[in-house]
């Protein structure tokens, strides 16, 4: 096994750069632990300016754009040396300098182009995702030449996890992401998720445990992103979120159950979500109502209330409500609009009156 020479101090992370630019021409097999001794070095925020002053971000992007197309070199092509160097680039994502230097030497086209049939997709979705929690990453990564929404939910499709999840969650903050995630679809393929994740078993007690329940959590947050425009509501509703929706308030407590319930109030603004509520929202929302979180009863009221300015959906949950502690029910009542006159009166019609049959015979007296 070859051997990394290394400097101390102040000379470590200088050396090191030359290190791995000289490795990156002669493909020597040092390369992999040069990448990890540099990865555990650039730890401090002091560690990581003085790396991206040396050129480090450029260095690691060109050094993956040529481990894609030298295929005769054994070590520039070992995944395992790709996925080093996307745990460096995430370590220096972390500061401005470093995002500006990754974007710079188009280091999200090569995320993009490892997202979709890379052997490191996971080191390059944790990168993205380190990127994604800073709104000057998150705008990077949304650049509509990359299509990085479009990969994440294609590759949800195979194998989703707490990482593509978060990073979905970042991006689809912005108005930009919830119109890239309508596009391709991913409204349905969250609901899906969802609903798979629903029928596993609790590890460990009641409730979801770990990173079961930290996926769950992702994808409600995803869901409510997308609820934000009157768009993603109708592509929730069609994709069956409300009933989803339903199942994660009743699965979960605090942030979880909130975020659901954040997600049914937007639903229940339009006038085609207000008509979708049925008896199981209803009872969901009214659980949510009494329950012990002040978030989610919060947003449970409010989602009542906006389901109840429909007539019809205000007569439903009339007796789904009729339960309900009086300080509840008056939170989900306030500031209703007054009803038609045709929903507020019993109009009952007069009885029929038999007109009188007259023989032929009296209408000719009549007519004499």
């Amino acid at each position: 096994m070859a051997e990394v020479p290394s400097a101390f101090g102040r000379r470590a992370l200088p050396q090191l750069v030359q290190q791995i630019e000289a490795f990156m021409q002669e493909g020597s097999a040092a390369l992999a632990a040069t990448l990890r001794t540099f990865a555990a070095l650039v730890a401090s925020q002091e560690a990581k300016c003085e790396a991206v002053s040396l050129g480090a971000p450029a260095l690691l992007v060109q050094l993956l754009k040529i481990s894609e197309t030298r295929a005769s070199s054994a070590e520039l092509a070992n995944p395992t040396v790709t996925t080093l160097v996307y745990t460096a680039l995430r370590r220096l994502a972390a500061v401005p300098a470093g995002r500006a230097a990754l974007v710079r030497a188009g280091g999200v086209g090569a995320l993009a182009a490892e997202l979709r049939d890379g052997p490191a997709r996971g080191a390059a979705v944790n990168c993205m995702e380190a990127m994604s929690n800073h709104p000057d990453g998150a705008a990077a990564l949304l650049a509509p030449a990359h299509g990085i929404v479009a990969a994440l939910a294609r590759s949800m499709c195979t194998a989703a996890g707490c990482g593509e999840l978060a990073c979905l969650g970042n991006l689809l903050a912005a108005d930009r992401g919830v119109e890239d995630a309508l596009a391709a679809g991913l409204p349905a393929i969250l609901v899906e998720l969802a609903e798979k994740m629903l029928l596993l078993p609790a590890s460990g007690g009641v409730g979801k445990k770990g990173c079961e329940a930290n996926e769950l959590l992702a994808c409600a947050l995803c869901l409510q992103h997308i609820c934000r425009l009157p768009a993603g509501q109708r592509a929730v509703q069609a994709a069956g979120g409300i009933a989803c929706l339903c199942c994660i308030d009743a699965s979960g407590s605090g942030k979880l159950a909130q975020s659901a319930a954040s997600s049914l109030r937007a639903i229940a603004i339009g006038a085609e979500g207000k008509e979708a509520f049925g008896a199981g929202a209803g009872q969901a929302l009214a659980r949510l109502l009494c329950g012990p979180d002040a978030g989610a009863a919060s947003a449970a009221a409010i989602a009542l209330r906006n389901a109840a300015e429909h007539p019809r959906v205000r007569h439903a949950l009339a007796e789904l409500l009729a339960s309900v502690p009086a300080a509840h029910k008056a939170a989900c009542r306030q500031d209703l609009p007054e009803l038609p006159a045709e929903w507020r009166y019993a109009v009952r019609a007069p009885p029929r009156v038999p007109l009188p049959v007259f023989a032929s015979r009296d209408l000719g007296d009549l007519h004499s």
